[in-house]
């Protein structure tokens, strides 16, 4: 991040230049709605940094009246400002897809890992052999490691879901931008080709993009969130795999190598291995987690969390089978719920459903299934051993529980409910019947009760005869 050298008129130039985009910086994150300002925030103040580490080094070369040799004061300023804009960058991808950074961090880290075996390979260990080890040949080399790892968590921003539009784009440049020009100056083949001065230039080119992502109208996308989860893109796998592969391909590359070289090959192996295992196991168990939750979506009502028709119908048929009594029933409907809706509206009828589910699960055994069969119809099924006094006082708690108001805000709903009760049929009318017709026997003779109790006064349970 040096200034550009050359004439004292062009310098100050640069500097004046710098200072413009970084104001231009805090005037953007300033611009910004209260919660999406801080990652703007680190952005300015990385671009900060890096012009008080400049306005130092050109202090220092008036003073000295040349260059200082690296490290320099001025390189604790422009390496703080990486951490800085990949804090910015990182919590903007934790706005657009919270709660899935821990994936993106993982990926970042693997490829940090294995940018940072390319760079000590062509750039520290060529310098430190020449050298030897000292912070002159070390410092320089942070620079590109700095870069790879902004590229890695704006990787991890591009590939989080949301829109990818210019200011995406223009983001991605400018780190793009910002890794490349670090590599020339950390290569002596590049800058004895290339002058400083223009190296600068292109840093000064990198932080005018990273600015013009801030102002741009659309770069509201960048921290904001929008449905969607975050998978193992194929980009990533690719990428996990170069990375994978990076150590065992230099070994091959450069031939036998020195000790602690190997060692560090080694090491750099283990961690990329680690990382790569870590994140496919991750991928797995979340790829299992969200096969669990579409087996109990597709076994559970989605309002009320009671099984569904169908899981009931299963539960009737294996206690068929299996139970010594054989099952009974209970098939429960709220009376004159429509009412409800019409007179309350919807969001009231959704909180008497959802409370009769929780009234029903509280009133019976742990071991019943209380099931949602539509609308306003709910079922209980008991299990084994169930006697028709016991069902029978069973069916008369359910329709005490349910005849009491239900709160909605600061008024009450009143309900009520009819309630039909099926006994087992004994053994012997059970062999006769297959367990599909069993089960439609069951409910049709459990509606059939609960009807019976709609017509002879509603509020009341009935027993099937």
């Amino acid at each position: 991040m040096a200034a550009a050298p050359g004439t004292v008129a062009t310098r100050v130039l640069y500097l004046v230049a710098f200072a413009f985009v970084t104001g231009s910086a805090w005037s953007a994150a300033h611009r910004r709605p209260t919660e999406q300002r801080r990652p703007w925030t680190l952005v300015a103040g990385a671009l900060t940094v890096w012009l008080v580490g400049d306005v130092l080094a050109e202090a220092a070369r008036l003073v000295v009246g040349h260059d200082l040799t690296s490290p320099e004061p001025s390189d604790v300023l422009w390496l703080l400002g990486y951490p800085l804009l990949a804090g910015g960058v990182l919590l903007m991808a934790r706005r657009r897809a919270p709660g899935q950074l821990r994936a993106g961090v993982l990926d970042g880290l693997t490829l940090v890992t294995a940018a940072g075996i390319v760079i000590t390979q062509t750039v520290v260990l060529p310098e430190v052999r020449g050298a030897g080890l000292h912070l002159s040949t070390v410092v320089p080399s942070l620079y590109p490691l700095g870069d790879v790892a902004l590229l890695a968590t704006a990787l991890f921003l591009v590939l989080s879901p949301g829109r990818r539009g210019t200011a995406t784009r223009l983001l991605v440049a400018a780190l793009g931008l910002t890794l490349v020009v670090d590599l020339g100056f950390a290569l002596p083949a590049v800058t004895s080709l290339v002058d400083n001065g223009r190296l600068d230039g292109l840093l000064l080119v990198a932080n005018a993009l990273l600015v013009a992502s801030a102002l741009h109208p659309g770069g509201s996308e960048l921290t904001t969130q929008v449905p969607g989860r975050a998978g193992l893109h194929p980009t990533r796998v690719l990428f996990l795999g170069i990375a994978l592969l990076t150590a065992p391909s230099i070994t091959l590359a450069t031939g036998p190598a020195p000790l602690v070289e190997r060692a560090s090959l080694l090491a750099a192996t283990v961690a990329t291995s680690a990382l790569v295992l870590t994140r496919f196991t991750g991928a797995v168990r979340a790829q299992e987690r969200a096969q669990e939750q579409l087996t109990v979506q597709a076994a559970h009502d989605s309002l009320t969390g009671a099984v569904n028709r169908g899981t009931l119908t299963t539960r009737i048929g294996q206690a068929t089978r299996t139970a010594t009594l054989g099952p009974a029933l209970l098939y429960v409907d709220l009376d004159d719920f429509k009412s409800v809706n019409d007179t309350w509206g919807h969001e009231a009828g959704d909180a008497v459903l959802v409370e009769t589910v929780r009234r029903l699960q509280a009133t019976v055994r742990s071991t019943d299934t209380v099931s949602r069969l539509g609308g306003d119809e709910f079922a209980v099924l008991l299990a084994d051993e169930a006697t028709t006094e016991g069902v029978t006082a069973l069916a008369s708690r359910v329709v005490d529980a349910l005849a009491e108001p239900v709160p909605f805000g600061a008024e009450s709903v009143q309900v009520a409910a009819s309630v039909g009760v099926a006994m087992p049929l004994p053994r012997a009318a059970l062999d006769v019947l297959d367990s599909e017709t069993d089960v439609e026997h069951l409910l049709r003779r459990a509606d059939h009760a609960m009807y019976e109790a709609k017509r002879t006064g509603r509020g009341r349970w009935v027993l099937a005869t």
